[in-house]
């Protein structure tokens, strides 16, 4: 029977010919029961026969590392004291440097977005900056154009005859 011949307030009817034949038998509930078993105890050795071989790479690796710290303390002494060595693990990875690397990276990004919004404003900036010194290199002297004391008066004639000395 289905779902839509159920009424409100009625039960469910539960199909009782699967679950008699499953109960009769009894072994297909605890089949299950004992391969979830089988598995769960399969995961547990493999789980438990890597954290011991994590462990044992962790204390060879410590092992070696500590090696090589008394080597370098018997080579150099007391002034090899582990210098720098817990760098990034004690807070410093944000020094003054990087902040200020950080900065400028930001203070980049705004100015290239800047030129791109002003392209038009720039290119144009420099055209009259161009039209102005090429102006002033071929003579016309663009800070007297409305000027009121007339032209420039004529320089001094050259004399005619050098003097004799």
């Amino acid at each position: 029977m289905g779902k839509l011949g159920v009424g409100i307030g009625e039960d469910f009817p539960v199909d009782d010919a699967k679950s008699a034949a499953e109960g009769a038998s009894g072994t297909a509930g605890d089949q299950h029961g004992q391969d979830d078993e089988a598995r769960r105890e399969e995961r547990r050795r493999r789980h438990e026969a890597w954290h011991e071989k994590k462990r044992q790479w962790r204390e060879e690796w410590r092992g070696r590392r500590n090696a090589f710290r008394e080597e370098m303390r018997a080579k150099y002494g007391d002034d090899y004291a582990d210098c720098g060595e817990h760098r990034f693990w004690h807070g410093h990875v944000f020094g003054p440097r990087s902040l200020f690397r950080i900065a400028l990276f930001i203070g980049l990004i705004a100015l290239t977005i800047f030129v791109f919004h002003h392209l038009f404003f720039i290119l144009f900036t420099f055209l009259v900056l161009a039209g102005l010194f090429a102006a002033y290199r071929g003579g016309f002297d663009h800070f007297d154009l409305m000027s009121a004391h007339g032209p420039h008066p004529q320089p001094p004639q050259p004399p005619a005859e050098a003097p004799k000395a």
